[in-house]
């Protein structure tokens, strides 16, 4: 084979080379072609388990409202008034053994006496 003939063949295989490339870079960019080839199972999973943290949030809001009934709001509310009352009562005996200024503790916490 003589140069000229060499060179030619030499071309055509560059080229073939390139279009292969050329090839592969424009399936990478075919969106449509390579979503058409993800596996739809993982989105699926994905999908059920928020729904089923979905679920399970609305069942367990549901639950907790549940346990607030009307006769536990009104024992809540007298457990609160016992507990203001015990407060107001620890501030007057602090108050009376002269170790309550304002009400505020040292700390920067309300409350009565030191302990």
């Amino acid at each position: 084979m003589t140069r000229p003939d060499e060179l030619r063949l030499e071309a055509a295989r560059k080229r073939q080379e390139l279009v292969e490339t050329i090839d592969q870079l424009m399936a990478k960019t075919d969106l449509r072609t390579r979503a058409a080839r993800v596996d739809p199972r993982p989105v699926v999973a994905v999908s059920a388990g928020t729904a089923a943290l979905a679920v399970l949030g609305v069942v367990l809001a549901a639950r907790r409202r549940a346990r607030v009934h009307v006769p536990d709001r009104a024992r809540a509310h007298a457990l609160s008034c016992a507990a203001r009352t015990h407060a107001r009562r620890a501030r007057g005996r602090a108050l009376a053994r002269g170790r309550a200024g304002c009400g505020r503790r040292a700390g920067g916490r309300a409350g009565g006496s030191t302990r």
